[in-house]
């Protein structure tokens, strides 16, 4: 069975992006954001498989299948999480610390929240840059695929090898699973299970199973 290696991305509640304290966000969001980074482990294998199996792998259609996957939406289910962040009202001394002393508790707290979501607005622009790579090294490989099987060059001043060369799509997309799991950490380990529990109901097939410890 294939594995859902994010499963077991938090351990432990991670620490907040700031002092103020981590904030609850809704479920639902998490669920294709969590089936994105459960591709992009197994797209990972499938580029560091042996040359005999990467020889049946159609590239253009994993490509396809990619581009109509979660992580297509990435960018809409991460703004649809962070757009309903709720965030804790109490400051405390450390919170406090962060802000200018010529402010209030209550602008202390939008300071806050405002460095909050700037954190997070780069931690998704991180994903996306990620993902568009990977889009990238896939094309490529499609590209040269079909330049072998007709005997056409590929165009667009590519050079393709003799044989396919996963590597770079190999490093692409661990490039981009670090990005999906450095989004997680700024995730509550409570929320993250609950999108767990999600996705194994809507994909019962797969076995859910650690990615990292911690």
């Amino acid at each position: 069975r294939a594995a859902l290696a994010a499963a077991a991305l938090v351990l432990a509640p991670p620490p907040p992006v700031w002092a103020l304290a981590p904030p609850r966000g809704r479920i639902e969001p998490l669920v294709p954001i969590l089936q994105g980074r459960i591709l992009l482990a197994e797209l990972a294998a499938t580029a560091s498989a042996p040359p005999e199996q990467r020889s049946a792998v159609q590239w253009s259609s994993v490509l396809t299948s990619l581009r109509r996957s979660p992580l297509a939406n990435f960018r809409a289910s991460a703004r649809e999480y962070q757009d309903g962040l709720e965030y804790s009202k109490t400051l405390t001394a450390d919170d406090k610390k962060l802000c200018f002393a010529r402010l209030d508790d209550a602008a202390c707290a939008q300071s806050l929240v405002s460095a909050d979501l700037d954190f997070r607005g780069l931690l998704i622009n991180s994903c996306l840059t990620d993902i568009g790579a990977v889009d990238d090294e896939l094309s490529y490989l499609a590209r040269c695929q079909q330049a072998r099987a007709t005997g056409a060059a590929p165009g667009g001043g590519i050079s393709c090898a003799a044989t396919d060369d996963t590597d770079e799509l190999r490093d692409a997309t661990n490039k981009a699973a670090q990005s999906f799991d450095a989004f997680f950490d700024s995730v509550g380990a409570s929320e993250i299970e609950l999108a767990m529990d999600a996705v194994r109901r809507r994909d019962r097939v797969r076995e859910i199973v650690p990615l990292r410890d911690g």
